[in-house]
């Protein structure tokens, strides 16, 4: 079955996660006050000068408080986080679906599942972003393609937080038994949770904000997504396919006890819904051969709306605009042709890959 996931998570994420205290944006002012110090004092030299410009007099401006200027610090790239939360991230991919399988059958082992990976409240700002120490599973539904965290589940983290003095630093899901990957959805969630959270870590004298996205299956293959936020607001996206493993892993005892307690939390905090029926090569080719007419049609209707928008209604003295818009229009419907078919290639390449590892 073609994989489409769909999170949803409430839109009071930040209001719920943090208090007054840390609502508050960091100012530039604040962070940068030597930087803002030497800009002020060379306007206001600068200033002088466009008020003396008729006088005769040589204006000389001092460089001494010239900016120098520091480059960019790099993205970050890593996914830091102790073997043994790691291990508990494939426990709980692995404890879905055996619950499922217990409940529904074999055929049945093919659910997401999702939790919020955890570090420690610091005092202060890191130097690299923070070491993921632990997993937090919060109420919420889980399918074959999407999991839905409602607000009863968000108001669980944000206790537990407090109450243990820890801080979310992104979140992680499971893919059942299909490959790791980070879907259009996932991608939207990364982007939520940046936004909601304040992590922070300290390059090359720049506070840079940053989230973790982590997807696994019951296999244990995973990939990570780390995006970092810049003071200017820019965004850019690092994928992790290793991972930074901090300490010892669970032993074998420890390992069956600790996945025994969270396959009871997940039989306790998450609604499993029962997954449908495998589709078979050719069900998945037809519901491709759909979305590519689907997606190709909403296309065309767009690239006609905006043909009948532009061409002029007097038409006798406007031949030349309405050629060029003709032929314009001809590359409107080549483009979403490309368009659609690459979003069609793309989709049946992973259902072919998805079909693959169910065999």
């Amino acid at each position: 079955m073609s994989k489409k996931n769909s999170i949803e998570i409430s839109e009071s994420l930040e209001e719920l996660l943090h208090s007054k205290k840390t609502k508050n944006s960091p100012r530039l002012k604040e962070n940068n006050q030597g930087v803002l110090h030497n800009i002020s004092e060379n306007y206001d030299q600068l200033e002088d000068a466009r008020k003396l410009k008729n006088n005769s007099s040589i204006i000389q401006i001092s460089s001494k408080n010239v900016v120098n200027y520091i480059d960019s610090p790099p993205k970050f790239e890593n996914i830091f986080i102790t073997a043994k939360a790691f291990d508990e991230i494939i426990m709980l991919a692995t404890a879905v679906n055996e619950i499922s399988k217990d409940r529904w059958g074999p055929d049945s082992a093919k659910l997401e599942v999702y939790c919020y990976v955890l570090g420690d409240k610091l005092p202060k700002t890191p130097r690299k972003p923070q070491t993921i120490t632990g997993i937090y599973i919060p109420y919420h539904n889980a399918s074959e393609v999407n999991v839905v965290v409602p607000e009863a589940g968000i108001l669980e983290v944000k206790k537990y937080i407090e109450q243990m003095e820890k801080v979310v630093l992104g979140w992680a899901h499971s893919h059942g038994h299909y490959k790791v990957y980070s879907s259009e959805t996932d991608e939207v969630n990364h982007l939520t949770l940046l936004h909601d959270t304040f992590n922070y870590a300290e390059s090359n004298s720049f506070r840079l904000k940053y989230i973790y996205g982590i997807t696994v299956n019951d296999k244990g293959d995973h990939m990570g997504v780390i995006l970092t936020q810049f003071p200017c607001m820019h965004i850019q996206r690092a994928e992790d396919h290793q991972f930074t493993l901090i300490g010892d892993p669970y032993s074998k005892s420890e390992f069956l006890d600790r996945y025994r307690e969270i396959k009871a939390i997940v039989a306790d905090r998450v609604n499993i819904r029962q997954p449908g029926p495998a589709f078979t090569q050719e069900d998945q080719i037809n519901q491709i051969n759909d979305q590519l007419l689907t997606n190709f049609a909403i296309k065309m209707r767009k690239a006609k709306n905006l043909l009948v928008e532009r061409i002029p209604e007097n038409l006798e003295d406007n031949f030349m605009l309405i050629q060029t818009l003709l032929e314009n229009y001809d590359q409107l419907l080549l483009d979403a042709v490309e368009e659609s078919f690459n979003e069609s290639a793309k989709e049946l390449i992973r259902t072919l890959k998805n079909l693959k590892d169910i065999r």
